[in-house]
């Protein structure tokens, strides 16, 4: 929540953008983890995580926030850990099993088209 918050409401660009920087970083690792797959084993924080990512998806689609906020490749990124909760990847059984986590992620997903 506070990094939403700064990232919303911070009168400080430097601020804003290193918060939705940090935001995108932290909820994908909570969503689908790192390269070991090491996802948060909490329900409830991937949830959050996954509606974060749509938040910030919702600032790059109507404010077209990316140039100075982060790389288009950071985009890229949530954007894949979103799919990936939802749908999975090439692994059977790798999408999120919580029914809440894709509602979440396809909801999310729809911010940033």
């Amino acid at each position: 929540k506070a990094l939403e918050h700064a990232m919303e409401r911070d009168k400080r660009e430097v601020v804003r953008n290193a918060a939705a920087k940090a935001l995108l970083v932290i909820c994908k690792q909570a969503l689908v983890g790192d390269d070991n797959q090491v996802k948060d084993k909490s329900r409830e924080v991937r949830e959050a995580a996954a509606k974060a990512l749509g938040r910030v998806g919702h600032l790059v689609k109507v404010y077209q926030w990316t140039p100075n906020a982060f790389t288009s490749d950071e985009v890229a990124a949530a954007i894949e850990a979103l799919k990936h909760a939802l749908v999975g990847n090439q692994e059977p059984g790798s999408k999120d099993t919580v029914a809440e986590v894709r509602k979440a992620a396809a909801k999310a997903l729809v911010e940033f088209s």
